[in-house]
């Protein structure tokens, strides 16, 4: 490199990074601050670039920031080994974060750097960051071939710690195929390696594998042991990221034997450090296991609020965009390797397919995490007894548009008073689902916490909470809210008080409709939101039908025409029905609505609520 020294001071830093992480990172730093001083620019970027790829507590905009600095000066100088170092520790970087497309191109660009120099140990190791990128995305073809191209390598050359980390990955890879006796296999050479070559640092990951293959077997007891001593391991050598993946660990198991309050303390201290490391796929994991658990705990509100966050962190990170890029850019690496133009033409068809198969898997499981989140919903969504109980007859047409909803109903008994409310939240799906959840979490507080009966006040408080609980200040988080109708009736009294955002009710009384208009104001961030709600008071008699809705049945389009139902046509459909039972109302509505729509999509999530004095 330069001074022979400090040639000899970062190599013993570079080989001593598995058996001793921390001093690694520790000697990296004090070299990088004496040889800047020493104006040795060489030795200062190798150790930077040690102290970079064996930081576990840095931000990853700092990293990439201090791995972007490397990669500038020695791209300049190709045959260092420092270009192929700083080019696959800033695909480790932008794999960690979820960047899957950037995280492959630095991979290709170390493979293709230690290829061009025959520098061995940066193959393995770039192969090895490779196969952890498929792996994520689960292309687990690709990720064995990288893994075993790693291996070999280092076998070869008698790289025992990267023989042994490549060991650790094909572990995981054959736990997640379900493959546990090879997985058992891998991963107790891997801890024989590090045990008998002191690698003290990597030994915990070794032991984190057993953990989670223990646990994917139901061996709970075996598994809690290897987790135990991984985080005793880890703690000792500063390593949380060993140490989140086994907090997380300790959250599923704990999980599966229905104890959630120990389940979310280890759940809450593994999100405490990946939200610190920004590690993306794992933040995902924790959101979905912590949203399981407060469903075991009937914690519904809960439940749906960290399902919405699992769904977006990976909706961002496994999007069809992302998976097209990465299989755009394993052709044209492949592509470029390759001779013959039909090896080429062969090539491109089978990782066409390859991706087509990644994303049906990937659209699989969002559609499996999504119908979870309308279990919880669900069970949020009162049911039709207390209607039942209070009416002559009822009805609730419930028709979301994809399979968690943004519209949503809610009953609440109060002595001989009923309070029930049809909503539409902004959105349909999950961010809908979200603001349902959050609509309905504020209503139970501001009706049985706050003792707010009176629909216009109820409205007023829930706006107010809503704007406070989306933090809405701006012009741009006007889109945000919700609008109801919200009825109380008082059987004492036999009056009925509605106050409406947007949304009307309608009265049917002698085969004659009547519309309450409601007030032009949304629950959420509006000019008018210090303006209280119009209250409407009636004397409800024996026979009288109400109904309240959201916008989604008249707005549908269908027809010959292809138009909407329009509000005309959907109170003419009431009237014709009133006569019959609440059943026959509701079943009514839903034919007229499917032929209606016939092939068209439906546009919006659809409820419609009918009550019989």
């Amino acid at each position: 490199m330069g001074n022979l020294t400090s040639d000899a001071e970062l190599e013993k830093v570079w080989q001593i990074r598995y058996s001793n992480t921390k001093e690694a990172n520790t000697q990296s730093k004090k070299l990088y601050d004496r040889l800047s001083k020493e104006g040795d620019l060489k030795g200062q970027m190798y150790a930077l670039l040690y102290y970079a790829a064996t930081s576990f507590l840095l931000s990853s905009e700092i990293l990439i920031s201090e791995l972007i600095q490397c990669t500038e000066y020695f791209e300049k100088r190709p045959s260092e080994k420092g270009l192929t170092i700083s080019y696959n520790y800033l695909g480790n970087v932008y794999e960690n974060i979820g960047k899957y497309n950037e995280a492959i191109t630095y991979c290709q660009k170390s493979v293709k750097a230690a290829t061009d120099i025959k520098y061995a140990e940066g193959i393995g190791d770039s192969y090895n960051t490779l196969g952890i990128v498929y792996m994520r995305i689960g292309d687990y073809v690709n990720a064995e071939k990288s893994f075993q191209n790693a291996l070999k390598i280092r076998l070869e050359n008698e790289f025992h710690a990267a023989a042994a980390s490549s060991y650790n990955l094909l572990g995981r890879l054959n736990t997640l195929k379900r493959n546990y006796d090879e997985a058992l296999e891998n991963y107790q050479k891997s801890l024989e390696i590090r045990i008998n070559n002191s690698h003290d640092a990597a030994i915990p990951w070794s032991q984190l594998g057993l953990g989670s293959l223990f646990l994917e077997m139901g061996k709970l007891d075996d598994s809690k042991l290897y987790y135990t001593q991984a985080i005793e391991a880890s703690q000792k050598n500063s390593d949380e990221r060993c140490e989140m993946h086994c907090k997380l660990g300790l959250g599923k198991l704990y999980s599966l034997k229905n104890q959630g309050d120990e389940a979310i303390l280890h759940l809450k201290k593994a999100l405490e450090i990946a939200e610190k490391m920004e590690v993306k796929a794992v933040l995902a994991k924790i959101y979905q296991v912590l949203s399981e658990v407060n469903t075991q705990r009937q914690d519904f509100q809960e439940a749906l609020i960290n399902f919405r966050k699992f769904h977006n962190i990976k909706e961002e990170i496994l999007n069809t965009e992302t998976h097209n890029k990465l299989k755009n850019q394993e052709i044209s690496f492949a592509v470029e390797r390759s001779q013959k133009e039909a090896e080429i033409y062969q090539l491109k068809h089978v990782e066409l397919k390859k991706a087509y198969d990644i994303l049906e898997e990937k659209n699989k499981q969002i559609t499996d995490s999504i119908n979870y989140a309308s279990s919880i919903q669900s069970a949020l969504l009162p049911d039709m007894e207390a209607l039942q109980n209070s009416f002559t007859d009822s009805f609730i047409l419930f028709k979301p548009k994809d399979i968690v909803s943004g519209d949503f109903y809610w009953i609440q008994p109060l002595g001989n008073k009923i309070l029930i409310t049809a909503a539409d939240c902004t959105g349909h799906g999950v961010p809908g689902a979200f603001m349902s959840v959050l609509g309905i979490s504020l209503l139970d507080d501001i009706v049985n916490k706050n003792g707010v009966k009176q629909p216009h006040k109820i409205l007023f408080e829930l706006r107010a909470k809503i704007i406070h609980a989306l933090n809405q200040h701006k012009e741009k988080d006007k889109k945000d809210g919700m609008d109801m109708a919200l009825c109380l009736f008082d059987f004492d009294l036999q009056k009925v008080f509605y106050a409406g955002s947007y949304n009307p009710l309608y009265i049917i009384r002698n085969s004659e409709l009547e519309q309450i208009k409601a007030d032009r104001m949304p629950i959420g961030l509006h000019i008018k939101d210090n303006m209280p709600f119009t209250e409407h008071e009636f004397v409800f008699q024996k026979g009288d039908q109400f109904y309240m809705f959201s916008d989604g049945y008249a707005d549908q389009f269908g027809g010959p025409n292809e138009r909407k139902i329009k509000s005309k046509k959907f109170q003419e459909l009431l009237l014709e029905q009133s006569n019959q039972t609440g059943e026959i109302q509701k079943k009514s509505l839903d034919n007229y609505f499917e032929t209606w729509r016939g092939e068209m999509e439906q546009i919006d999530d659809v409820i419609v609520i009918g009550l019989k004095i």
